[in-house]
């Protein structure tokens, strides 16, 4: 998946960061290309129309959301809006395995949370985001359920 993103002096070109399918790899694209890697890992040289070139690097996101954001020139610019409350509160709903399960459970739990956040981000539509991480949440709490009665 592409998220594109603006930056002055690349106007007509079309810059993004390309994520693999669970957020895990980031490459930042120019143009539909690999932008030219400049030196470090995650560091890249990007040419303006005027022919100079801009430092570009792109900062992993925090554990739990797991969109990056990308710094070009110092500026940072972020590839989507944070998650809204209630998006937190569905995808933190697999934490009751604490009281399902005890400590597996809460393992459980924070398994599920980190999922469902993924699910939230890559699933286009909200009928997809709710459903799927839904799904996996009752999933976890039956795991948490036949674990705790063993």
């Amino acid at each position: 998946m592409i998220y594109p993103f603006k930056v002055p002096g690349f106007e007509n070109r079309l810059l993004g960061v390309k994520l693999d399918r669970l957020m895990f790899k980031a490459e930042l694209m120019i143009d539909g290309k690999i932008a030219l890697v400049a030196g470090a890992k995650g560091r890249y040289a990007l040419k303006r129309l005027d022919k100079t070139w801009a430092d570009a690097s792109i900062e992993r996101g925090i554990f739990l959301d797991p969109l990056p954001t990308v710094m070009v020139d110092g500026v940072r610019y972020h590839l989507g809006a944070s998650l809204l409350w209630y998006e937190w509160l569905w995808a933190a709903l697999p934490v009751v395995g604490i009281f399902v399960a005890g400590i597996p459970g809460a393992v459980l739990g924070l398994i599920g949370i980190v999922v469902n956040i993924r699910l939230l981000r890559i699933c286009q539509t909200s009928v997809a985001k709710f459903t799927l991480s839904g799904i996996v949440t009752l999933a976890l709490l039956a795991v948490g359920f036949i674990i705790s009665s063993l």
